[in-house]
């Protein structure tokens, strides 16, 4: 039996954190050990821009949404795997919370372009004001 591939996408300040490694070990939880994972912060911007071909070769998407909210990116990537037909999975994040569910949430908000660059930024400027403390005491950020 051949391994599953799954793309999963993500919002590029989850990228190489605690989280983005903690949705991994989620999705291989739900969906088996024995899988492909193509990991959007594994690849670079031209890799990235081939999302539709890699959709097309995939057997699932997974996307996180933070704080009940999709990013551009990432609910796109959902609705062109769903368009596809491919298994769509979210994986929904509120600080220490974690929650795995089938398909693009209906109650989860899908932000513009613009939106999702406010969002991510005044997530950023959060992050940094916590960072001295961080340095200080120790521990990671929000996300």
């Amino acid at each position: 039996m051949s391994k599953k591939n799954v793309y999963f996408i993500h919002p590029s300040i989850t990228y190489h954190t605690k989280t983005a490694r903690r949705c991994i070990t989620l999705i291989k939880y739900e969906l088996g050990e024995d899988l492909n994972i193509k990991n959007a912060s594994n690849l670079s911007r031209k890799q990235i821009g081939n999302w539709k071909s890699d959709i097309g070769k995939t057997d699932s998407a997974v996307g996180l949404a933070i704080e009940e909210k999709y990013t551009t990116s990432v609910w796109t990537v959902l609705e062109y795997a769903q368009e596809q037909k491919k298994d769509v999975y979210t994986i929904r994040v509120n600080e220490a919370i974690m929650k795995w569910h089938e398909g693009i949430l209906g109650d989860v908000e899908k932000l513009s372009l613009e939106e999702t660059k406010k969002f991510t930024n005044d997530l950023l400027y959060e992050e940094g004001k916590g960072m001295f403390r961080r340095m200080l005491l120790g521990g990671g950020g929000k996300y």
